[in-house]
């Protein structure tokens, strides 16, 4: 059994003085905590028509994020961060987009 001074001896300030060696030890960063890769799906589709001979029209149709794959906020790897672990709510890219266009060219 520890005596009172072997106590005192490993107590600093309420804190046993290992604390710090114990907490140093502990990774900084996380190999296997990582974010999503990029995984979006841009489309376009074009057509050309040539309704006289000098006139040529074009028809687009381009998706961007066709797919409608959301991307969220960075994931917190820090052991000191009080969200660790978890990733932020927002999210970082548009929603689908689809435009059309058509093009005259004379």
């Amino acid at each position: 059994m520890p005596t009172a001074a072997d106590i005192s001896n490993n107590l600093r300030n309420g804190v046993y003085n290992d604390f710090a060696a114990v907490v140093w030890r502990q990774p900084t960063r996380w190999n296997s905590a990582r974010n999503d890769g990029v995984n979006e799906v841009n489309l376009g589709i074009y057509k050309n028509f040539k309704p006289t001979e000098r006139n040529k029209l074009q028809v687009r149709c381009e998706m961007f994020n066709a797919l409608n794959r959301p991307r969220f906020g960075n994931l917190h790897t820090s052991p000191s961060d009080n969200k660790f672990g978890q990733m932020d709510p927002v999210q970082l890219n548009q929603p689908r987009i689809i435009q059309l266009a058509m093009k005259l060219y004379f």
